[in-house]
């Protein structure tokens, strides 16, 4: 008869064994600013999570749903630890135990799955640091799981005094424990800070973001035109980002090359420098949604730096590979390349660790997952190659044209003002419309000239009311003379589209 109070037992020593021998890890790739041992499992995590949950979360969080995935992770190996100790039998006192070289084979076929599913951490790993701490992490599993076995099990009333001791004092441990591992991203970047190991922050050029072009702008409430570096948004793949120092970067070009090419750090500052405004918009933007920035950037073309390598006629495609083995394909034939920019610095500074540096790649008009940050690599190929999202079936390239509204400020009885930004990515913006309920579309005045051809513009209009109800509602008008796509979609797989409305009630 199975004892299922037994069964627990080992279960729970197993689940809680997980954070005590993860910490250690965390710890040792925390003091270097590297990714920790879980990282390949937090990629399962982000891959397998319901699109509807992980668009929902990441819109209301914003950058603090970082850490849930994580969470998940650990999570995750809490139950498939807690699973398998189950086939562990009772540490035995008596070495002559009949049973005591059975009981021995099965501590040791825990410790081998163990140990092997570490190693399998450490095979995806992106660096050696973390490969080396995934293992760390197994091994140090086995010892911690006889100790939760001991300390979480009452066994009659002789020494049950020294098991509530034990009982009261690893609770807390392992509570901290698991704040400690959730809590990771936080203290690792306060390590890169504290013991210096990022990169310094270098100015390149004097930096100061622009007037407005037209009376009335800014408008309280309406996001500025250039994004504060600090407010710039940050989404991805990682929980933790890689920690690439200048002095070591380089940038290899290799392929369908005539001339392969390796590109230090001060090489590359070293070329032609093109800056311009760009805005960035994240996929997983909905057309109300904050995931979207503008800065100044600062790089040299990918057309440049192509020219170094002399790309043979066969070659078609691009594939943009990270440190943290982020791959993204980008057609050669496609006509943004000429725009395109391996960006080094942000507002007349070079980039932080966050935003990918020292280098990544701007591609203007283009949804923010196309941009791949910690650049090391370019391999110039040919045929069709899948990137890593459209690998999970997203399909988006160019940004969606939306316009979004900030603010509505009552200016008294009869009139409101509405303000917001627009942006059309590659298709350029003519006019942005608002409208009450389904009354006439009214032209918006405008902050032009735009910063840039790749930038969003701030837009305003006053508009008359005779209802203290209302449904206000703005879209944005393209270059060409097409009209936001009206068709509320989500971001999966092509990225958001819909009008942005606001119901409004007065006082």
């Amino acid at each position: 008869m199975v004892n299922w109070q037994d069964v627990y037992r080992r279960y729970e020593a197993g689940v809680w064994a997980v954070p005590l021998a993860l910490l250690p890890s965390f710890l040792l790739t925390a003091v270097f600013g590297q990714p920790s041992s879980l990282e390949p499992l937090i990629e399962l995590v982000i891959a397998y999570t319901p699109l509807a949950l992980a668009h929902l979360v990441l819109n209301v969080l914003g950058p603090l749903a970082r850490p849930l995935a994580l969470v998940g992770a650990i999570a995750v190996s809490m139950v498939c630890v807690g699973i398998l100790s189950i086939i562990t039998p009772p540490v035995l006192a008596q070495p002559q135990h009949p049973r005591v070289a059975l009981r021995a084979v099965r501590w040791l076929l825990f410790a081998l799955v163990i140990v092997g599913l570490g190693i399998s951490l450490a095979r995806f790993a992106t660096n050696l640091l973390s490969a080396f701490s995934a293992v760390c992490a197994s091994v140090l599993c086995v010892p911690l799981l006889l100790w939760t076995r001991r300390w979480r099990s009452f066994r009659g009333q002789k020494g049950k005094r020294r098991q509530v001791i034990r009982f009261l004092l690893g609770t807390p441990i392992v509570t901290g424990s698991l704040f400690l591992l959730g809590s990771y991203e936080v203290w690792s970047n306060l390590a890169v800070r504290l013991f210096a190991l990022g990169n310094p922050i270098r100015r390149l050029f004097a930096f100061v973001a622009p007037p407005p072009r037209q009376a009335g702008f800014p408008v309280v409430g309406v996001v500025p035109e250039v994004t504060p570096i600090s407010q710039f948004y940050v989404n991805g793949k990682d929980e933790t980002d890689p920690l690439l120092l200048a002095q070591d970067w380089e940038l290899r070009i290799s392929g369908l090359v005539h001339n392969p090419v390796t590109l230090t750090f001060e090489q590359l500052l070293m070329l032609p420098r093109t800056s311009y405004y760009a805005t960035m918009r994240c996929v997983d933007n909905a057309v109300d949604g904050r995931l979207m920035s503008t800065a100044y950037w600062s790089g040299v073309l990918m057309q440049d730096v192509l020219a170094l390598a002399q790309p043979l006629g066969t070659a078609t495609t691009l594939l943009l590979r990270g440190a943290d083995q982020y791959v993204e394909p980008f057609p050669l034939a496609e006509p943004s390349l000429a725009t395109v920019l391996l960006a080094y610095g942000m507002d007349g500074e070079t980039l932080l660790q966050q935003h990918g540096a020292p280098v990544r790649v701007l591609l203007p008009g283009w949804y923010g997952f196309r941009n791949v940050k910690w650049l090391q690599e370019i391999v110039v190929a040919s045929g069709k190659v899948s990137g890593y999202w459209e690998q999970n079936g997203w399909q988006a390239k160019e940004i969606h044209t939306v316009a979004r509204i900030d603010v509505v400020h009552q200016l008294d009885q009869t009139h409101l003002l509405a303000a917001g930004v627009a942006f059309g990515g590659l298709r350029g913006l003519a006019r942005v419309q608002v409208r009450i309920d389904t009354g006439p579309w009214q032209d918006a005045m405008l902050n032009i000239p735009a910063l840039s051809p790749y930038s969003w513009v701030q837009w305003q209009a006053v508009l008359t009311v005779t209802q203290r109800q209302l449904q206000l509602t703005a879209r944005m008008i393209d270059a060409a003379g097409i009209a936001q796509d009206a068709s509320p979609q989500g971001p999966y797989p092509s990225g958001s589209s819909g009008l942005h409305t606001l119901h409004i009630t007065l006082t």
